[in-house]
């Protein structure tokens, strides 16, 4: 079988970080093509060493490109897959219509967030979607969005949760601190919600809280960010190490990870954080609610509110290590049981073979 999974670009990021997992669990006689509309990066490096084929097209993919939809009609007529998988709004746009035109077997779209459609978006992508096979989604969270939109009903989705590869960590090495350390890992976007949460986080070190952040990544925000944290004379207890492709060395020295971002379809950073035994305190939006329990695994928190982040992060600096450990424990033997590639791959191949 030869698939072809298309995304927006190959660079850094959750979407990126998953289709490495991808490439890695790939099944003995499944061919992936990795097909970026725009640019390479880490992620097409690093499915390239796998030994996977990785095509990067350079090409403008706001909606709608006629010759992007011409380019790739005229690559898929010329590798011939099995099945196209797309992920991602312009890569469902852009290759849906051409794998249609160019006659592909079997078409999978892919929901990867919270749709913000227009009227005319939702009308768009209902299109969009009736020529596709299935819809997946990757949390139960954006798939009751994409039914509310009427651009897909429930019968043509499937949830398909984003594949972490599971490895044993070990915490007992950690460096030895006197702070508390909360970590994040995102792409510094507006959407991350970062700039409320240093504000807050503020409020947390003025309280007497000792306590330090690490933020892990980098994006059009990082600016904004630094002199926020500057203007709030916050320099000692917020560093910005940039991106990192593989953050376990900073999940492994901290204590508690937080993800406040206003939308979430289903954080890889979550579960790789949860995977190193961290408990997390992440937003109550989409895949963050089916990955983290109040209280058994971490905590939820609204984006909107700062005292409801506040209150948040003083439970989590209540807890003694003994009540942490315990909820990272329970994290990973989630993850183990639920999101691994092997998982991932078998409802995949159910899909494309259906």
């Amino acid at each position: 079988m030869r698939i072809a999974r298309v995304c927006t670009v190959l660079d850094f990021g959750g979407v990126e970080k998953r289709l490495v997992n991808v490439a890695e669990s790939c099944p003995e006689g499944v061919e992936t093509i990795f097909i970026a509309l725009g640019k390479g990066g880490w992620a097409s490096q690093k499915i390239e060493l796998l030994g996977k084929q990785v095509i990067c097209l350079e090409e403008d993919f706001k909606i709608p490109n006629v010759s992007l939809i011409v380019t790739l009609v005229k690559l898929f007529k010329k590798l011939k897959p099995d099945v196209v998988h797309t992920s991602g709004a312009e890569a469902n746009f852009h290759a849906q219509l051409a794998a249609y035109i160019a006659r592909i077997p079997k078409r999978i779209s892919e929901e990867i967030g919270f749709p913000n459609h227009n009227r005319g978006y939702r009308f768009i992508f209902k299109y969009i979607y009736s020529l596709s096979d299935k819809v997946i989604c990757i949390s139960a969270s954006v798939a009751n969005k994409v039914i509310g939109l009427r651009e897909a009903t429930r019968e043509k989705i499937s949830v398909v949760y984003n594949p972490i590869k599971y490895k044993e960590f070990k915490r007992d090495n950690e460096e030895q601190r006197d702070r508390i350390r909360f970590v994040t890992v995102c792409r510094l976007d507006k959407i991350k919600n970062l700039d409320r949460f240093i504000r807050v986080f503020s409020t947390l070190v003025e309280s007497g809280s000792n306590c330090e952040l690490i933020i892990v990544g980098d994006g059009p925000e990082k600016g904004a960010l630094t002199d926020l944290t500057k203007e709030l004379y916050l320099e000692d207890n917020i560093k910005f190490v940039g991106f990192s492709n593989e953050p376990s060395s900073f999940l492994l020295n901290s204590d508690f990870f937080v993800l406040p971002s206003y939308s979430e379809g289903l954080g890889n950073a979550i579960m790789e954080a949860m995977l190193t035994g961290l408990p997390c305190i992440v937003s109550e939006v989409g895949g963050g609610v089916e990955l983290v329990e109040e209280g058994v695994n971490g905590w939820l928190l609204n984006p909107h509110s700062e005292s409801n982040i506040l209150e948040k992060l003083n439970l989590a600096l209540s807890i003694d290590a003994v009540a942490a450990k315990k909820m990272g424990e329970r994290s990973q033997e989630l993850l183990k049981t639920n999101f691994s590639p092997k998982v991932h791959w078998e409802k995949l191949m159910s899909l494309y073979t259906a």
